[in-house]
């Protein structure tokens, strides 16, 4: 499976004060950083578990690919109350064993 992160307007995205970069992983980052949004720069992001938004204001953003490397587990799994997830494209992907 693969998940294409968006930009939602044509407006330039603010500069963001936590980048996946900065962390070894997506859910590093995600762990680190709670209530935070994530901007995720360009580029192949592989997973082989699902990554967990817990917080309120917490999420992933940018032009940046996560692709889930394990097909028995999803790519974003979102818990609590007041979250969005919008304007995220994705599809899912053939996985050869």
């Amino acid at each position: 499976l693969m998940l294409q992160l968006g930009v939602a307007s044509q407006q330039a995205a603010p500069a963001p004060a936590v980048t996946a970069t900065d962390y070894p992983s997506l859910a590093a980052a995600i762990a680190a950083q709670p209530g935070k949004a994530i901007f995720v720069p360009p580029g192949d992001y592989e997973i082989s578990e699902a990554l967990v938004i817990r917080s309120d204001g917490a999420g992933l953003f940018g032009p940046g690919r996560i692709i889930q490397k394990n097909p028995g587990s999803g790519i974003i799994q979102v818990t609590g109350a007041r979250k969005t997830v919008r304007n995220v494209p994705w599809r899912p992907r053939a996985v050869k064993v």
